[in-house]
């Protein structure tokens, strides 16, 4: 493999958007990092091979399609709008080679007979619906024919609002002391809304009753009107402008079930929460309640959904169907191992087939790497139906991902012994379809434990570089390795081993990924006296001569590690309704009784002002196993109780295990499947800045972040390095963090 000289052709994003490659910085300053957000946000959803053609569809988004277009100048877009003068000023202002606007009606976007690669639908949908008077099948008709002109296998993203479910449940809203503005125009919301409904039925139900607490006013409506009103409670400019556009138009059933009958599969779909609207607009305005004083969290502030046109008949997701009554299990065996200096006992999962992955790329003559990746993966463990436990973001998939190609184990290291070209071509032809390079072997990539505590695997990864000119399997898709990567960030390919083996390729090509878009980055804490700090490597070092922890297979029946069997069913559209066309009998493990996780980042502050990050050494068994040393680096976790419902309610029983307030909780990039061959398990990464004179946390140590990012004297688990890793590229210049990568 031959190492490539860095130059910019991973140019890093930053905040202003303002990099060369990216677009005219004159043009791209008058745009707000508003809609720079939102454009980083859609393009990261959109995950095309390069040259793909794209349509993006809105009203008067002429900024938002340039800063789009920017983004991937790898992709060709046309802005479709019935505005005539919002298409001549994008032609004549906002000229780009990969972007054309064109006046166009949404539901006729065919384009001389030639279909799109992608369409994107921005804030659109909403304006469908209500200019049809409130009319749920004008919205319909028009995705029924951006489909036809989407290509077979083409992707559709909606970015718009989603209704919460149980819209019409009644929720209450509470209002502290002098919101007097806010409350009067709630009330007259409640008495105008839907204006193109008859005089008599616009509105909706509202009523104020009896205050919980003093100085504080309360109300009780539908839950899909608070999120109405909130949502667009201070955009006073727009205010009656905008009264009849209802924006939670859909929830997400009617969302997915519209998209099957136009012949697409939901591949994902999540809300989203705009933190920086949140924090001025919605933290100390108001609080959402339900009946019985629960907290609701803030509704989200948009929606979005990835779909992909498939062809009849093609499968629409993958989930449980039913549990299976059996004392064997198909795929798993479960043992358990003795620590021999605590004694205690952890329970330890295995498979009965391990693979290797081959992380197949190719460079271009301008030194982009195109990474090749299989497509529609069967993972349908991931929707599980475990009764009383939250989906806490809302995020869900069709159960059809991307990973990378895999070989049996056992088939890869017999081919891999004999050191050849020959086998290398060999292999990759049969596993993938794909033709190496001439002269090109296997390259050692990295090796991940993703749940070294108690699943025992370690993927072992290996590159090699192949030709861009030869189809592979129909399954196996090249993109672009900038694009794979947002997609990760996003949280829409939910593949944190993907991101880490990209990133080690790259590094030995020699070349650099840059940071990414966040509206969320860590709190900063405040200075305070740090004991237990890292400050040099040496005492890493040190650990390697310690006396190694041993762990022995213990007898007995320890129930840390629930294994079911069920049946998984392929749903397809048929006759008006999902149907069932096939089902896999799959074995799986709940551990501790949890599916949500979260693993933490401690932060810190010093005396000298050096923003210090939170680690732990662990012993766990699954090093041991493979001959490696049982001590690790990680991140402090904890389960999250059933009773947790969404994200505002994990950050609130955080800060109170932690001793801070909720607003020093923030997430870290989106939650990820810790292991989708076995578990359901989720990770939820979330930094906590340490309050000063709080509880200490007592069981790990603390140094800077450059330094835990570059350690590499210990075995790391995987949550360790994706969150290291992360939380370096969420915090630019502008961050107090950023001095400590320098």
């Amino acid at each position: 493999m031959q190492s490539i000289r860095k130059e910019t052709t991973f140019s890093k994003v930053s905040a202003s958007l303002a990099d060369r490659e990216l677009g005219d910085a004159d043009l791209l300053s008058e745009i707000s990092e508003i809609v720079k957000l939102k454009a980083f946000n859609i393009i990261s959803h959109l995950l095309m091979p390069s040259g793909s053609k794209v349509a993006i569809i809105g009203s008067k988004n002429v900024t938002l399609s340039y800063a789009i277009a920017s983004l991937n100048p790898r992709m060709n877009f046309t802005a479709i709008d019935l505005d005539p003068k919002a298409v001549k000023r994008g032609n004549d202002r906002f000229k780009r080679p990969n972007l054309k606007f064109k006046k166009k009606d949404i539901a006729h976007i065919d384009e001389d007979g030639e279909k799109y690669d992608a369409i994107i639908n921005v804030d659109i949908l909403h304006e469908a619906y209500s200019a049809g008077n409130y009319n749920a099948r004008i919205v319909e008709s028009v995705l029924e024919a951006q489909f036809g002109a989407l290509k077979t296998g083409g992707s559709m993203l909606i970015y718009d609002h989603v209704e919460p479910p149980q819209g019409e449940a009644f929720v209450l809203m509470e209002f502290p002391e002098g919101k007097d503005e806010d409350i009067e125009r709630l009330i007259w919301f409640s008495e105008h809304a839907r204006p193109l409904h008859p005089k008599g039925c616009r509105g909706f139900f509202l009523e104020e009753i009896s205050p919980r607490f003093p100085k504080t006013r309360l109300f009780r409506m539908p839950h899909k009107w608070a999120c109405e009103y909130v949502l667009r409670k201070d955009t006073t400019s727009l205010w009656k402008a905008s009264l009849s556009q209802e924006l939670t138009f859909f929830d997400e059933r009617a969302y997915r079930e519209t998209i099957w009958k136009c012949g697409g599969r939901v591949q994902y779909s999540a809300p989203q929460w705009n933190n920086r609207r949140i924090k001025s607009c919605f933290q100390g305005q108001f609080r959402l309640l339900d009946e019985n004083g629960q907290a609701l969290g803030f509704p989200s502030t948009s929606y979005m959904l990835v779909a992909q046109k498939i062809e009849k008949g093609g499968e629409l997701r993958i989930r449980e169907h039913r549990p299976v009554n059996s004392d064997t299990l198909s795929d798993i065996n479960i043992t358990a191992m003795r620590n021999d200096k605590t004694g205690e006992v952890q329970e330890v999962v295995s498979m009965n087939q391990n693979y290797t992955e081959v992380l197949a790329y190719a460079v271009d003559s301008a030194n982009r790497v195109t990474v090749f990746v299989e497509e529609n993966v069967d993972k349908g463990i991931i929707n599980t139906r475990k009764p009383g436990i939250k989906n806490i973001d809302g995020r869900s998939w069709s159960g059809h991902m991307v990973c990378v190609p895999k070989v049996p184990s056992d088939v890869f290291n017999e081919a891999h012994a004999e050191d050849s070209p020959r086998k290398t071509i060999e292999l990759m032809r049969e596993y993938t379809g794909l033709e190496t390079v001439l002269g090109e072997k296997f390259e050692e990539g990295p090796k991940f434990y993703p749940a070294p505590d108690y699943i025992e695997d370690r993927i072992e990864t290996y590159f090699t570089q192949v030709k861009s000119d030869v189809q592979g399997r129909k399954s196996i898709k090249g993109y672009d390795a900038q694009d794979l990567l947002r997609a990760i960030h996003c949280g829409y390919v939910p593949n944190i081993r993907l991101e880490m083996q990209i990133n080690a390729l790259l590094e030995k090509l020699g070349l650099f990924v840059g940071g990414i878009l966040s509206d969320e980055a860590p709190a900063i804490p405040a200075k305070q006296a740090v004991e237990e700090i890292l400050l040099t490597e040496e005492e890493l070092e040190e650990k390697k001569f310690e006396k190694k922890t041993k762990f022995t297979k213990a007898r007995g029946k320890y129930d840390q590690l629930r294994a079911k069997n069920s049946v998984f069913a392929r749903e397809a559209f048929d006759d008006g309704h999902a149907s069932r066309i096939g089902a896999d009998e799959m074995s799986y493990v709940i551990n501790n009784d949890c599916i949500n996780k979260a693993v933490i980042l401690p932060l810190t502050r010093d005396l000298s002002g050096d923003v210090l990050a939170g680690f732990q050494f662990q012993e766990v068994p699954v090093p041991n196993r493979y001959g490696g040393d049982s001590t690790m680096l990680s991140l402090p976790g904890f389960n999250l109780p059933p009773e947790i419902k969404n994200i505002d309610q994990a950050k609130r029983f955080i800060a109170e295990k932690l001793d801070t307030s909720p607003e020093m909780v923030s997430q870290l990039g989106p939650s990820y499947f810790e292991h989708m061959d076995v578990t359901p398990q989720r990770i939820f990464p979330f930094a906590v800045a340490m309050k000063p004179g709080g509880k200490s946390w007592t069981k790990g140590r603390y140094a800077p972040v450059s330094k835990l990012y570059r350690i590499n004297k210990l075995d790391c688990t995987d949550s360790f390095l994706w969150v290291i890793g992360l939380t370096q590229k969420m915090c630019g210049p502008d961050s107090d963090l950023y001095a400590a990568y320098s």
